[in-house]
């Protein structure tokens, strides 16, 4: 199966920790995002121990913080294509 990458929202626990924990596990890319990553040390382990990208800041109840996700992610994929 071909290398994919994936976005995925809030991924700090839960369903989004889960999510990013089996896509990384198959081998996949993951570009993980949550409110605060500065508090998401398990999501940062994880994503670290894997070589994956550090987890980005996105609280979708602000355009703004949207939009800066937006540019990050961009430049996370213009690295692991």
């Amino acid at each position: 199966m071909a290398q994919r990458i994936y976005l995925v929202t809030g991924s700090s626990r839960g369903i989004g920790l889960g999510l990013v924990r089996e896509l990384v596990s198959r081998g996949h890319r993951v570009v993980a995002t949550c409110r605060n990553p500065d508090s998401a040390s398990e999501l940062e382990k994880l994503l670290a121990d894997n070589g994956q990208p550090k987890p980005v800041a996105c609280d979708v109840t602000s355009d703004e913080s949207v939009d800066e996700c937006f540019k990050k992610v961009c430049t996370a994929l213009h690295f692991l294509s």
